[in-house]
């Protein structure tokens, strides 16, 4: 019997064609299928729908600023996804943004998945600061692909990999949300999760648009951010991610045994 296999799940507005055609047609020339999901457009989310999921309160205690209806829109389109990959039983799914150049290696990203256990998230994102790889080990049937771990968790979210655990996990811990969802990432203890990396990257450093479906209300991001309420963030952030990385498991625990 075969393997279940996983999927690549394109995140894009309706209102976007552009980024649609752009993501299309560097997704049909390396061959590889994928699902568009149709993104969360957070300027036409209802006060009683934000309401449901945002946190007002968890933010004030665990942010330093408002979330605009952009991020929320956004941390809900990726929430759809990890529902689909446990409505469809997908063992993984790679989660693209529609702003980024594609390179021929996500035509090779499955394999690694066959050959490592026990993973939650990947980041499959270009890592602009090499000296956050504070370990990296090479996945041996499939050169030159080696899982990495960072000293501090990259801001992005154009190109990840999640399983079907680690979608498990992150939607139990995001029924109420209360920061961005790149944010949210780095605190990943918040949410029971290890993230990895992997190098090298599916996607070029080049920057090709601003994220649509972050940038709504973006007047809002340059205003009331308490500067001491900042400070204290990320001080309990800096304290929290030393303890918890600490607790992190070693890469050799992630590969597979072919032998």
């Amino acid at each position: 019997m075969n393997k279940p296999q996983g999927k690549v799940f394109l995140i894009n507005l309706d209102s976007s064609q552009d980024r649609y055609a752009f993501m299309a047609k560097q997704l049909t020339a390396l061959a590889i299928p994928f699902e568009r999901v149709a993104a969360v457009d957070g300027r036409i989310l209802s006060k009683s729908e934000i309401d449901a999921v945002y946190s007002t309160k968890q933010n004030q205690n665990r942010y330093f600023k408002p979330l605009n209806n952009g991020e929320i829109g956004c941390y809900l389109s990726h929430r759809l996804i990890w529902q689909k990959i446990i409505g469809q039983n997908l063992p993984w799914a790679i989660i693209l943004e529609d702003d980024s150049i594609i390179n021929k290696n996500l035509c090779h990203v499955h394999g690694v998945f066959e050959h490592i256990k026990n993973w939650d998230y990947i980041k499959l994102t270009y890592l602009k600061d090499q000296s956050r790889i504070t370990e990296s080990l090479a996945i041996p049937q499939i050169p030159p692909f080696k899982l990495i771990q960072y000293s501090k968790i990259p801001i992005t979210t154009k190109a990840q990999a999640v399983s079907l655990t680690g979608a498990k996990k992150l939607l139990k811990a995001t029924e109420r949300i209360c920061r961005p969802i790149d944010v949210d990432i780095q605190n990943y203890w918040d949410l029971d999760i290890q993230v990895l990396g992997l190098s090298p990257a599916v996607i070029e450093r080049k920057e090709t648009f601003t994220s649509d479906i972050k940038k709504t209300d973006l007047a809002i991001n340059t205003i009331n951010k308490p500067f001491l309420k900042k400070i204290k963030y990320r001080v309990r952030y800096e304290w929290q991610l030393k303890k918890y990385k600490k607790q992190c498991a070693g890469l050799g625990s992630f590969l597979v045994n072919d032998q």
